[in-house]
């Protein structure tokens, strides 16, 4: 496992990486552990099958790192200067193909890279997207997900600070071949707004057993008086499921931030309680059902975390481990039965930091 630490505030901080064999007890520090990957990484970054992936936009590059023994390592590096990483997503096709989507520098194009992590090798080329409204100036990727031959993602339309996005839920569908990506088409919804979260910093959609492919809209910094909703495309299909509208925000009485899937069509929703005073830790999690559009149950034994974007939840096997900020010294990686629903504390994290930022099972 691997732990991403940040000491410091922005925008002076410096990122750690440490490794750990277990999550599930124990402590763990940054003294004598761990690595400083400030400069070469962040923890916007693409963990895959033992390795992390990363573009280095100051370098124009793209790199495979590996952390072993606590030494953090570019196993292969090659040239690369196509998509805006910071403001990026991501999803794969299989094993050895990854598909990155993100705006060019003044986010005025969607652009696109199939990557090929094997013998790195790029096809990059232009989503077609529907032109800007008129005052709108750029593009916003979120949400995006592969299934079954085709490429599901959410998106939305900005204006200039602070100036608020366009206020109605906007997806593309388009086609995947190993020769690029052909748009299928878009849909826009008025009741809710927002793109969704990229990958690279906290989950918010998932594609199921089945091939169904959900997508939670992030209307917060859009428009405030919409709800989170999670839509459905079916498997195969290219256009909304329209029997199929789930209010998160109605289950949880606040804003969802992020969705991770925990198996059998339940997700782990993370949101901010918003009705929590005089205290930075307002965000919590619940279980909910995607199938029956129904709570499952809110975990209130877990502490709250005080921060939104980050990659708080994996998946391993038949184990759930969430990764929380909490106050003061009450830094933990909990473990959630999917069967009980019971939380356990497990790895503590000790020391002088200020983040925990991310969890990854490598």
């Amino acid at each position: 496992y691997v732990l991403w630490l940040q000491v410091g505030s922005w925008p002076n901080t410096s990122q750690y990486v440490v490794g750990v064999s277990s999550v599930d007890t124990g402590s763990v520090s940054l003294s004598g552990n761990g690595r400083e990957v400030t400069g070469m990484a962040d923890y916007g970054i693409i963990p895959h099958k033992g390795y992390y992936y990363y573009i280095n936009e100051e370098e124009g590059s793209f790199v495979k790192f590996e952390l072993k023994n606590n030494n953090w390592t570019a196993v292969k590096e090659v040239p690369y200067v196509h998509v805006n990483f910071a403001s990026a997503t991501y999803t794969w096709v299989d094993d050895k193909t990854l598909i990155i989507v993100g705006p060019n520098g003044d986010y005025t194009k969607t652009l696109y890279s199939i990557v090929d992590i094997e013998n790195f090798k790029f096809v990059n080329g232009t989503l077609d997207l529907p032109a800007l409204p008129e005052g709108y100036t750029g593009y916003r990727i979120g949400n995006l997900e592969y299934s079954n031959g085709n490429v599901y993602f959410g998106f939305n339309c900005a204006k200039d600070w602070p100036d608020p996005s366009y206020d109605k839920a906007l997806f593309g569908v388009a086609k995947y071949s190993a020769t690029g990506l052909t748009m299928i088409g878009t849909e826009e919804d008025a009741a809710s707004a927002g793109e969704g979260t990229s990958r690279l910093w906290t989950a918010s959609s998932n594609v199921d057993d089945n091939g169904d492919v959900y997508i939670l809209t992030t209307p917060q910094m859009v428009n405030k008086t919409l709800p989170n909703l999670v839509y459905r495309y079916k498997s195969g299909t290219t256009t909304l499921d329209q029997t199929y509208k789930f209010n998160v925000s109605d289950v949880t009485g606040s804003d969802a931030i992020g969705l991770w899937s925990i198996g059998n069509g339940r997700a782990i929703v993370k949101y901010n309680n918003k009705s929590i005073t005089g205290s930075s830790h307002t965000y919590e999690f619940a279980i909910i059902d995607l199938y029956n559009k129904k709570l499952i149950k809110k975990l209130s034994d877990l502490p709250r975390d005080n921060s939104d974007y980050l990659q708080s939840v994996i998946v391993v096997g038949d184990k759930v481990h969430i990764a929380i900020n909490g106050d003061g010294t009450n830094d933990y990686v909990w473990s959630l039965n999917t069967t009980t629903y019971k939380v356990t504390k497990g790895i503590n994290i000790q020391g002088d930091f200020d983040y925990l930022l991310r969890i990854d099972a490598l």
